[in-house]
Order: structure tokens, then sequence, then C-alpha cells
């Protein structure tokens, strides 16, 4: 499986004429000293946040110290199969997370047991608030079974939102 952990948003540092750079870092102290929530909005990014998907099934995500980082997360989903439902347990080890406090991964792998080849599809991605005290999320897991006999049969979740606070 491979996690994409790429995003579309990109960071991007121009380059900064002296003086220019001067007065920008004089209105980032003005900033700072007039509004002192925004220095403390990053002190306190890390943490565990936790809530309820659309299906109604527990998800928490926890986010690093700094607030950059996803350390984890666990998101309960049903997928739908013709043979009936199930849930499962989607698994994020580590993401990045953008400026904005935008992520997201893709997994994809196949394997083969018993004769049975399974092919699984997974989504997760969504986005912070400034202060990361609030994500919304949105999942999805998609299955193919192929039986040894040709049969097969395809689950699907559908797209599952989960909404965290800490």
């Amino acid at each position: 499986m491979q996690a994409l952990n790429d995003s579309p948003y990109r960071r991007f540092d121009p380059p900064v004429p002296g003086t220019f750079a001067a007065a920008i870092a004089m209105a980032a102290i003005l900033v700072l000293a007039l509004c002192p929530g925004a220095a403390g909005a990053k002190a306190h990014a890390g943490g565990t946040l936790s809530g309820s998907t659309s299906q109604g099934n527990p998800g928490w995500i926890k986010v690093s110290r700094s607030g950059l980082r996803i350390e984890g997360a666990s998101i309960t989903i049903a997928v739908q199969c013709p043979t009936g439902s199930f849930l499962l347990p989607q698994k994020v080890p580590s993401l990045s997370l953008t400026r904005g406090g935008r992520f997201g991964a893709t997994l994809e792998g196949t394997s083969v047991e018993e004769g049975v080849t399974l092919h699984i599809f997974e989504t997760f991605s969504g986005k912070f608030n400034a202060d990361r005290t609030s994500v919304w999320a949105k999942s999805r897991i998609h299955l193919d079974f192929q039986n040894p006999d040709g049969t097969a049969e395809t689950c699907d979740s559908d797209t599952v939102t989960l909404h965290a606070t800490r």
C-alpha cells in the first residue's frame, strides 16, 4: 500500500527584499503584541480530537504538539456488501498537515488469500480549523473480492464524514 501525503496545497515562500522584510517583521511583532491569543494557538495545537461519523460510529484524530502532523487516526466505518454490512476500523498512522490545516491520503493494495483476490481502496482527507480544536474529515473504503470460481463481490462504504473536537 502506498500512502500519498502530498497535497495540492504547497507552501510558497517568495524572496523578500530587505526593507520589505523589516516591515513584515514589525507587523508580525505588532500582531503578536496586540493579539495575545494568536501566539498561543500553535502552543496548544496538539492533542486528540474525538467525535462521531455520519454513520454514528466513533472516530478520533491525534495531532502532534506542533500542530503540523496527524500522529494517528482511527475511524469505524460500516461497509455495505451484497451479503450484508460489517464494520471496519480505518487506521491512519501519520500524515502531514498543510499550513492551512488540510490533509489527505489514499491507500490502495491487493492481496490473495486462499485463492480469493482482495483489492482495497481507501481515502482519508479533511481540514482543521485554525487552532486545531475542530476537524472535518471524510473517508471511504471500497473492497473488491474475486473468488477462484470467477464470482466477484464489491463492498463500499460510500463517503463517510467525521466531525471531531477536543
